[in-house]
């Protein structure tokens, strides 16, 4: 996994975050938002050249990370103890100079937000081939949500011991590349013996237009 420290202008963003979704740990419940942030995240380090993988900024570690967050504002009674000397200097720029603190969040958002509707609609062809056995679907599936990736639709065949199936899914709120996505989908079908491909839908269907 590659380390990257956090800065300045992530740790406000990821304080903010933690006001606006309730200020306390039933902010676990908001994965759909989170995912969004870490995808902001990652675009950051696409932008600055940052080497990531896909490990980075992603929903396990953001978890972990409002733990701390909820630690410090809690005054250590509650939440994950390991807290970065950053993480209290930014709750300490959030109480004593908020419009600072706003500043800083409102640049980030505008530097790395997505324009609108610029991301939107990206849909991708996944297609799963090998012997069949129990848990493929879940397996799969499992990697896409973990990767912020939405299933529209399935389609599976079995033709005696052999296991095909096409998916389509959105791309649009994942927060790593297309075509890290498609290299992870690569290394899962190898280690269970299978074929899996992933291309992106307007590639698909000029590939197999007639």
């Amino acid at each position: 996994m590659i380390k990257v420290d956090w800065e300045l202008e992530e740790a406000v963003v990821l304080f903010d975050f933690y006001f606006e979704n309730g200020g306390d740990l039933r902010i676990f419940d908001k994965d759909k938002k989170l995912m969004e942030l870490s995808r902001l995240y990652n675009r950051r380090a696409r932008m600055l050249g940052i080497a990531v993988d896909e490990k980075y900024r992603n929903l396990a570690g953001l978890r972990l990370q409002l733990g701390c967050v909820h630690y410090v504002v809690t005054d250590g009674a509650e939440g994950m103890s390991s807290v970065s000397h950053l993480f209290r200097e930014t709750y300490e720029l959030y109480q004593t100079d908020p419009v600072r603190f706003r500043q800083i969040r409102d640049e980030f958002y505008e530097k790395y937000q997505r324009e609108k509707g610029a991301e939107e609609g990206m849909r991708a062809i996944v297609t799963v081939i090998g012997k069949d056995q129990v848990g493929i679907i879940a397996r799969v599936c499992a990697l896409l949500s973990e990767q912020g990736v939405n299933v529209l639709d399935i389609s599976q065949t079995i033709l005696q011991e052999y296991f095909t199936m096409i998916m389509l899914v959105d791309t649009a709120a994942s927060p790593i590349p297309f075509a890290q996505l498609v290299k992870l989908l690569e290394e899962e079908g190898k280690a269970q013996g299978l074929v899996i491909h992933a291309q992106r839908e307007d590639i698909f269907n000029a590939m197999h237009r007639i």
